[in-house]
């Protein structure tokens, strides 16, 4: 998606914003390179918005004072322009000697201008909310391009529904719902009206939105005399809606307080503690506060069992979670008999995994009662 988001965001836009995108994508990719990564891996869409997120706020960064100079080419593009009628304002100054104009000043501000000590992280921070424009216009789907989630989605009817817990901002599991015909909420209405979550008694889908969607966008700020003020959310019916959605993006801003995010986290740790079995599918293992929870949910009782779906597992893994789990999950080879297996991975595509889910109807259960699947 990387490619593509920058190449919309270029298009027909203002030559900085643009080279300020191709900076940061540039410098991640060199970062990842001199680590030894693979500079043609496809580039994290979440982690370029973070990164130019955290360049829009870097004056005012913890570590800043500790920061003597950042890369050139950061301020290179987000310095601010020279006094507006600068010629024309030095010229009477030095000229007509007009009282009021001051030859030093100006000059100051346009040494300033030059070098790049009036950058205030604007340009960064435009660059984001036209990234976040253009992300709308990509994650939308047609009902045709989510007839693959159909046999999760059926599951939803069941008696008791289906909790799902999502960190895509798009509406996949929605249109599938829909399409299916299978009730499908995300609790935020009742967020906006109470601050508290709440479902249906009849079956449905649960969908827990844990990084926001977007369709949620930020209304304006509450005030009732005797409260404090309330920033809060509207969900938006309008595709084309240009207000800024409410989403999270990098490590830093997914526990943020305002919003419903830390009530959202809370519910996925309190649906999951009712549940015997965790399905993790596309999911990486990257969010220190989602691992923190599943980590918790499967002390607390031997007999839940996680099922994950990757086909890109590694077989090699480096200090991560995935190999955690690995780890303490599965008995070692030489002990077979030490625990049960409490970990299987499949590396199937979801579509085929959903499709043997269904069919073998076993989202819940022990482990031993999925069919095996063997390694690529």
């Amino acid at each position: 998606m990387t490619p593509i988001l920058v190449k919309k965001v270029a298009k027909g836009w203002q030559h900085r914003h643009a080279a300020a995108l191709h900076f940061v994508c540039g410098a991640l990719l060199a970062y990842d390179a001199a680590s030894g990564a693979s500079p043609f891996d496809s580039l994290d869409v979440e982690r370029v918005f973070a990164a130019v997120e955290l360049l829009a706020e870097r004056r005012s960064l913890e570590v800043t004072p500790f920061v003597a100079a950042w890369h050139p080419a950061v301020d290179t593009w987000d310095v601010a322009s020279p006094p507006e009628f600068f010629d024309r304002d030095l010229s009477e100054a030095l000229l007509r000697e007009i009282p009021g104009f001051r030859v030093r000043e100006l000059i100051t501000k346009l040494v300033e201008s030059v070098v790049g000590l009036q950058s205030t992280g604007q340009t960064y921070s435009a660059l984001a909310d036209r990234m976040i424009d253009e992300l709308r216009d990509l994650v939308a789907l047609t009902d045709k391009e989510v007839e693959y989630l159909g046999p999760l989605v059926q599951h939803g009817s069941a008696p008791g529904g289906l909790t799902i817990a999502t960190l895509n901002y798009d509406l996949s599991i929605e249109h599938a719902a829909r399409a299916a015909g299978i009730p499908v909420t995300t609790g935020i209405d009742g967020w906006i009206s109470s601050g508290r979550w709440s479902w249906p008694r009849d079956p449905c889908i649960r969908l827990l939105k844990l990084h926001g969607s977007i369709d949620w966008v930020w209304a304006q700020s509450e005030h009732v005399e005797g409260h404090f003020p309330r920033r809060t959310l509207s969900v938006s019916e309008e595709p084309g809606a240009r207000q800024k959605p409410a989403l999270v993006f990098g490590q830093r801003g997914k526990l943020r307080a305002d919003g419903p995010f830390l009530g959202l986290l809370a519910e996925f740790e309190r649906q999951l503690a009712e549940s015997t079995r965790l399905i993790a599918i596309g999911y990486s293992f990257r969010d220190d506060h989602v691992n923190e929870l599943i980590t918790r949910w499967a002390a607390e009782d031997a007999s839940r069992t996680i099922l994950v779906v990757d086909p890109a597992w590694p077989t090699l893994f480096d200090e991560d979670f995935r190999r955690d789990l690995q780890r303490y999950l599965i008995p070692p080879d030489d002990q077979p008999e030490l625990f049960r297996p409490r970990l299987r991975v499949w590396p199937l595509r979801c579509s085929e995994a959903l499709l043997l889910l269904r069919q073998a109807a076993v989202f819940h259960g022990p482990l031993d009662a999925l069919p095996e699947v063997p390694a690529p």
